[in-house]
């Protein structure tokens, strides 16, 4: 092969590359809003048990379910019902410890906006809550 051919088979494996893996990405990233969505569910069914089991081992390693419990409830009794929700910003990381998916939402409550940040592990098409952090003024002073 000429130097020519070798950087054009090198241009178009680096773009065959870069096309699989966004593939991948916006498929991860998507398996984290449905899990999202799912989030939402539970917490308007007033079902924290529920999120609590279904969240990742090192998650549970971080939150015990009494004070997971309690923020939920909090976040129910001063915001209220969920209005809308939608995504801001999202990333996908892949790393020794698995596909990390962080997607930051702007949601509106009865009672206020909040921001709220998640983190999955995605592994076998199927998003594991590793982190849940949620912003609000009216959390704070209500």
């Amino acid at each position: 092969m000429t130097r020519f051919q070798n950087r054009f088979v090198l241009i178009i494996l680096t773009l065959l590359c870069v096309i699989l893996t966004s593939c991948s990405m916006t498929e991860d990233a998507g398996i984290a809003k449905t899990a999202i969505e799912h989030f939402h569910v539970q917490l308007g069914k007033d079902e924290f048990h529920e999120i609590y089991v279904e969240s990742a081992d090192d998650f549970k390693q971080v939150a015990t379910e009494e004070k997971f419990t309690e923020l939920l409830s909090a976040i129910k009794r001063k915001l209220g019902p969920l209005k809308s929700s939608s995504a801001t910003a999202w990333r996908v990381n892949y790393t020794t410890m698995g596909t990390m998916v962080n997607l930051q939402y702007k949601t509106e409550f009865e009672e206020g906006p909040a921001d709220e940040t998640f983190v999955f592990r995605i592994k076998s098409k199927h998003a594991d809550l590793m982190s849940y952090n949620i912003n609000s003024a009216t959390l704070v002073t209500k």
